[in-house]
């Protein structure tokens, strides 16, 4: 299935189908299925609505290599900081993007196209 995790959604507009405008989102499609980039790798960074210049390195082959088979549990740790959001994959680095618009926002989680689960979420406020 097509899900992800959205990080400083600003929440004052719709964007597609219901999702938060003005967000990021960290992907977590199932790469098993669709290797392609269109849509987006597992991992990578969708901005909804967002305008402006957002510098991100994204690793697809790390991404590919760390992605699990369908069915299996993946593990993301994402790290937005300031301007800056971070990614990995079970382990593997695989985003990096700077200079974020959103100075501040809300977390939420994003699922279509089939069916996604979400377990052991962990919420950490970083100083």
């Amino acid at each position: 299935a097509d899900s992800g995790v959205f990080v400083r959604a600003v929440g004052d507009s719709i964007f597609l189908r219901g999702w938060p405008g003005s967000s990021y989102q960290v992907q977590a499609r199932d790469m098993t299925r669709n290797q392609t980039s269109n849509p987006i790798f597992i991992g990578n960074i969708y901005r909804h609505g967002q305008r402006g210049t957002t510098d991100t390195s994204f690793d697809s082959a790390a991404a590919l290599q760390a992605s699990k088979k369908t069915g299996e549990s993946q593990l993301f740790e994402i790290e937005v900081r300031g301007d800056r959001l971070t990614a990995s994959l079970n382990g593997a680095p695989v985003l990096n993007a700077e200079n974020l618009a959103n100075p501040s926002g809300y977390i939420g989680v994003q699922g279509e196209a089939g069916v996604v689960e979400y377990r052991s979420v962990l919420i950490r406020e970083l100083n």
